[in-house]
């Protein structure tokens, strides 16, 4: 599913989206020109309250691009895939 910004604002307010824990690891980082940068790697984090998979842990696989606007980092777009839940 495709979530826009006001999405992910609304469920962080909402309690949809809260973790007790959340570790990352960059796998890859790549510039893609001269104001653009990939990131790829895993997350594990262990979502609790009303977040889906509360009290599990999950692994995830992410890849980011990253913009700089106006001399500032801006996350641009994100992807994330669960490959497993404990």
């Amino acid at each position: 599913r495709i979530a826009r910004k006001a999405d992910a604002i609304k469920n962080l307010e909402t309690g949809l989206i809260d973790y007790i824990s959340l570790k990352r690891t960059i796998e890859y980082a790549a510039e893609r020109g001269d104001n653009e940068v990939i990131l790829m790697g895993e997350e594990i984090l262990t979502p609790v309250g009303k977040a889906k998979f509360a009290g599990e842990t999950i692994k995830r696989r992410t890849t980011e691009i990253w913009t700089k606007i106006s001399g500032e980092w801006k996350l641009a777009v994100r992807q994330a895939t669960i490959y497993r839940n404990d």
